[in-house]
């Protein structure tokens, strides 16, 4: 009998253990930011697919804007189509918070593009991630721009280009 109450209270104390260590490894719900390191990402570089309001194809003829999101740093970087441009950030979940104005190089620029995506850009709120391959930064209930995760650039292999003798 006394075998038997104490496997049983044995058991039982494994199993409390068990419970409580799980409990304490469990996030709650809408904690923390969506940067896991795993399949799915905010982190890294972003080529712009999509921008309210405007044809990017026209807005961007040349090169299309990229962001970068680094929240280790607490930066958002990248290219508007015209200028370079860099801001901290703070995410939390699903939400996107500027921490002060983001600054940007002063070159003369032609067209509105720019203008377009920097004025979008400051009235994102929030993002939603899919696949691991399109980033829709939303402003309100409306999804203001959507990115494509941007290729990474291929090196020529390590190969020296010829010289001339």
């Amino acid at each position: 009998m006394k075998k038997i109450l104490f496997c049983t209270l044995a058991v039982s104390l494994l199993l409390s253990n068990n419970v409580m260590a799980q409990k304490k490894q469990e996030v709650p719900k809408g904690k923390g930011p969506v940067v896991r390191k795993g399949p799915a990402t905010i982190i890294g570089a972003w080529t712009l697919s999509y921008l309210e309001g405007g044809d990017i194809n026209k807005l961007f003829p040349d090169k299309k804007p990229i962001i970068a999101i680094d929240p280790k740093k607490i930066l958002i970087s990248g290219f508007n189509g015209c200028n370079t441009f860099s801001g901290k950030i703070k995410i939390e979940a699903n939400k996107i918070t500027f921490l002060g104005p983001i600054q940007q190089t002063l070159k003369a620029c032609n067209g509105n593009g720019e203008q377009k995506f920097m004025d979008a850009l400051n009235t994102v709120k929030s993002f939603a991630l899919s696949d691991n391959e399109k980033l829709d930064l939303i402003a309100g209930d409306r999804g203001a721009m959507q990115f494509t995760r941007a290729e990474k650039s291929k090196s020529n292999s390590g190969n020296k280009p010829n010289r001339i003798k």
